[in-house]
């Protein structure tokens, strides 16, 4: 009996290990799929426009199934995780893109400013820091 338990005990340890490490590669595609990592790193304007279109409709959908969601203090972290996305969106992601000019780093952030004005909910969490579904 005492070997089915180390043998149990050794499932378990590798169950453990197993799933750390899937987690791990889930978190570290995520990370490099998002379309915030392709406005800090896009090759040039017209990628750049692209990933910041990408990126706030990503975020609109985002935005919308926190609206949806139950009001609590989970999902009130969660719209400030967003407010952080869109923060970084519309400065240091673009700031700190080293292909870009300074000229082309201006235009990709008046870009994004005229690009959040399509979205208003939005635009009125980034400016005023309410939640307007709430």
């Amino acid at each position: 009996k005492s070997k089915d338990k180390k043998h149990q005990g050794r499932m378990t340890k590798f169950t453990k290990q197993f799933l750390s490490i899937l987690t791990a590669c889930f978190f570290i595609v995520l990370a490099f799929g998002s379309d915030e990592v392709d406005v800090q790193y896009a090759e040039d304007l017209g990628a750049i426009k692209e990933a910041i279109d990408d990126s706030f409709e990503n975020m609109q959908a985002e935005y919308e199934e926190l609206c949806d969601s139950k009001r609590n203090s989970a999902n009130k972290s969660d719209f400030i995780m967003l407010n952080g996305k869109l923060a970084s969106i519309m400065s240091s992601y673009i700031e700190n893109n080293t292909n870009l000019s300074f000229d082309e780093q201006k235009t990709a952030q008046d870009y994004a400013e005229q690009t959040l004005g399509r979205y208003p909910d939005l635009s009125e969490f980034r400016n005023t820091g309410t939640i307007p579904c709430w």
